[in-house]
């Protein structure tokens, strides 16, 4: 989880970066 743009639900910003939750 954290390689993919967009987990979960796709925020402003995290859509198009791999939101970093690790």
């Amino acid at each position: 989880e954290g390689s993919e743009p967009g987990e979960g639900s796709p925020a402003p910003g995290t859509a198009q970066q791999p939101r970093v939750h690790a």
